[in-house]
C-alpha cells in the first residue's frame, strides 16, 4: 500500500501544506514537527505554484493523480 511505505513523507506534506494554505502570496516561516517550535525554512515565500506542487506531490503518494 502507498500510504504505509511513505507515511512520514506524507506527514510532512500534510504539515508544509497546512501551513501554507491560508498564506499564499505571503512569506512565513514553515515549522516541523506540528506543536515545535523548530523552524525548517525561515521567511519562506508561500507562492500558488510551490503550493500545487505539494499537493500534488503529496495526492501522488497517497495514490492519487
Amino acid at each position: 500500500m502507498v500510504w504505509t511505505n511513505h507515511k512520514h513523507v506524507i506527514e510532512i506534506y500534510d504539515t508544509l501544506i497546512e501551513q501554507m494554505d491560508e498564506n499564499i502570496g505571503e512569506t512565513i516561516d514553515l515549522i516541523y514537527p506540528r506543536g515545535t517550535n523548530n523552524v525548517i525554512a525561515k521567511n519562506y515565500h508561500v507562492s500558488s505554484e510551490a503550493y500545487n506542487t505539494m499537493v500534488g506531490r503529496r495526492n501522488k503518494l497517497t495514490g492519487g493523480k
